[in-house]
């Protein structure tokens, strides 16, 4: 498996199993496959790797996006910009977005019910990778590696 490592400066690349980068010593951001990806020509003559081709931002709703970035901001403004990423107990994350999905249910409009959803589940996604000790959920599975 190979895993590349969370610091900037660092952006080492290595299949260490201990979970700590070999380079400077920091624990490893997360695991990931590198295939091999093929060369694509275009017709102007340009040439681009397909490794993108799986991952589809194209396809990302713009309305549903620019209401998450509305919802990144307020809580910016409330919280500070990057307070998300230190983490919470996944348990707090999915109360959260449970309890944002029950009040759209039940038609409150005081807020973004969904884009307050969606938040809490794009910081679940990252906590997943960078915070995985936080995960206080009760599962049989915790030793398993995350979803990439």
């Amino acid at each position: 498996m190979i895993t590349t490592c969370i610091e900037v400066d660092c952006e080492r690349i290595h299949s260490n199993k201990s979970g700590f980068c070999d380079g400077c010593s920091e624990k490893v951001y997360r695991s990931i496959t590198r295939p091999t990806t093929p060369i694509r020509v275009f017709e102007t003559g340009a040439k681009r790797t397909s490794d993108a081709d799986n991952t589809r931002y194209d396809l990302i709703s713009e309305y549903g996006l620019e209401r998450l970035a509305k919802t990144y901001a307020e809580g910016s403004r409330k919280y500070s910009d990057h307070n998300w990423r230190a983490g919470w107990p996944f348990s707090v994350g999915i109360n959260h977005v449970l309890k944002h999905l029950n009040d759209w249910k039940r038609g409150d409009v005081g807020e973004d019910h969904l884009a307050h959803a969606a938040f809490g589940l794009f910081a679940l996604m990252e906590l997943e990778a960078t915070h995985p000790e936080l995960n206080d959920l009760y599962s049989n599975a915790k030793d398993k590696e995350p979803i990439e």
